[in-house]
């Protein structure tokens, strides 16, 4: 029987005046910029969770 995946993801997006994309995962303690939004290529999984990869 399959189970439930206890797992979820939030985030805000707010403009920056800037052509640049930041992005702070609170569990890894971790930040990631870019200027695309191009994450497929980053080693990070978490970032490539938010891309959809």
């Amino acid at each position: 029987m399959p189970d439930a995946i206890d797992s979820s993801i939030v985030f805000a997006m707010a403009r920056n005046g800037e052509e640049v994309f930041r992005f702070y995962s609170i569990d890894f303690d971790e930040s990631f910029e870019t200027d695309s939004i191009d994450v497929e290529t980053n080693d990070k999984q978490w970032v490539k969770y938010l891309g959809g990869y």
